[in-house]
């Protein structure tokens, strides 16, 4: 169900993905097991217009388990590109567990970083300044088409909460 974290201790943590629109902004938020089978289960997904209501979903916002275990947000990743860039960089300097993301059709590897916040005239990073994680997305669409192949009930299944909508599906 829509907010609710799986229970009986399945869940390592919670994570988010943040798509920056001109008006606001889709999320959705994953709990993911333990172990190497990546077993994921959607817990929260929607669309908010305000930087304010990002920061109420993914940083102050508690999410409870039925047996009312706490769990919060401890990564998100944020699209850092075409909308909104610099304001997305302020946001993300602010709150340290969400990261500026890029996602490009190939790159060398799956995933690598690049330099946002340096010393002015240098390439000299910024101690605790933001990076952007920038991720090959064909990779990872691959891999998420390989996920969404294992049936729900099998080790390492992409779960969807009940209220996932067709609009969902589309984004």
């Amino acid at each position: 169900y829509m907010g609710l974290v799986p229970s009986g201790g399945v869940v390592s943590c919670l994570t988010a993905g943040v798509d920056t629109q001109d008006d606001g902004f889709y999320y959705e938020i994953r709990a993911w097991g333990w172990g190497m089978n990546l077993e994921t289960w959607q817990v929260r997904f929607g669309f908010v217009e305000t930087f304010d209501a990002l920061k109420e979903i993914l940083v102050k916002h508690r999410y409870l388990d039925v047996d009312g275990r706490e769990y919060f947000v401890r990564l998100a990743v944020q699209d850092a590109m075409g909308h909104r860039t610099a304001d997305v960089y302020d946001f993300t300097r602010l709150n340290k567990g969400v990261i500026p993301f890029k996602g490009e059709q190939k790159l060398a590897q799956p995933h690598t970083w690049s330099k946002i916040d340096v010393y002015p005239g240098t390439t000299k990073p910024i101690p605790g300044g933001i990076r952007l994680l920038r991720a090959d997305s064909t990779f990872f669409k691959n891999q998420l088409a390989r996920k969404l192949e294992i049936n729900p009930g099998d080790p390492g299944a992409w779960h969807l909460c009940s209220e996932a909508t067709e609009e969902y599906a589309r984004q």
